[in-house]
């Protein structure tokens, strides 16, 4: 990519509560401890391992017993997530990584020469809800 060269739009949300997917075989409890799983970009009730990063509490039981659900975890801090444009393949499996800026609209995993922008949390802007719901 290159550096902007116009005005452009502003993409972002504002997450306190966000719907992740569970990792299948888990059961999230109320008010247990969620944790994004590095390198799959699910989450599932803490275990103390270090691919995981504690980012929040689960607000229902779900169960995720037999496959993958969503799940509804209350970050531990509120998060302003920003959407740019993927100048790398970022994949739903790099949550949990460091993004770095390539461009002034562009983010990429390689630290080589660019400045750090964040965590991934989620690589693809989410769709909206269904009308009515």
């Amino acid at each position: 990519m290159t550096a902007q060269a116009a005005d452009r739009g502003m993409s972002f949300e504002t997450w306190a509560l966000h719907d992740f997917t569970l990792t299948s075989g888990t059961i999230a409890y109320r008010g247990a401890v969620a944790a994004l799983v590095l390198g799959t970009g699910y989450v599932r009730p803490a275990t103390g391992s270090p691919v995981e990063i504690a980012i929040g509490r689960f607000t229902k039981k779900v169960d995720a017993s037999s496959a993958t659900k969503p799940v509804q975890v209350e970050l531990f801090s509120e998060v302003r997530a920003h959407w740019y444009v993927n100048g790398a393949s970022i994949a739903a499996t790099d949550a949990g990584k460091a993004a770095f800026f390539d461009y002034d609209q562009t983010v990429v995993l390689t630290t080589t020469g660019s400045t750090l922008g964040g965590t991934i949390l989620a690589a693809t802007w989410p769709e909206p809800p269904a009308p009515g719901t």
